[in-house]
C-alpha cells in the first residue's frame, strides 16, 4: 500500500468512526498546503464544524511547545472552518482614537 493510500484509508477510517476529528483534519491538509477556498463538507451541522474547531485548538495547545511550526497551520485550518464552513469572517478590533 502506497502513502497515498494509507492517508486516504486512514481518513476514510477517520471519517467512520471520528466525525469530528475527520472535520479538523478536512480543514488543517488544505489549510496547511495553503489552499484558502475548499467546498463546505455537505451534511454537517454547524455545531459539527464548531466541534472540529474545538479539537484543531485541542491539538494546538498539546503542539505548541513540541512543534512550534504547526501552530500556524492549525491556526489558519481553524479560520478556514470559520470563514468558510460557517460563513463568519474573522473580525478584528480596530483601535479607537
Amino acid at each position: 500500500m502506497s502513502d497515498k493510500q494509507r492517508i486516504v484509508s486512514g481518513l476514510l477510517e477517520l471519517q467512520r468512526t471520528d466525525h469530528d476529528g475527520y472535520l479538523a483534519m478536512a480543514a488543517i491538509i488544505p489549510a496547511m498546503m495553503g489552499v484558502e477556498d475548499i467546498p463546505v463538507p455537505e451534511g454537517n451541522s454547524r455545531g459539527a464544524f464548531k466541534r472540529a474547531i474545538r479539537r484543531i485548538r485541542a491539538v494546538q495547545a498539546g503542539m505548541e511547545k513540541d512543534h512550534p511550526e504547526c501552530v500556524p497551520g492549525l491556526k489558519k485550518a481553524a479560520a478556514l472552518i470559520r470563514r468558510e464552513w460557517l460563513y463568519r469572517e474573522d473580525r478584528v478590533k480596530e483601535a479607537g482614537p
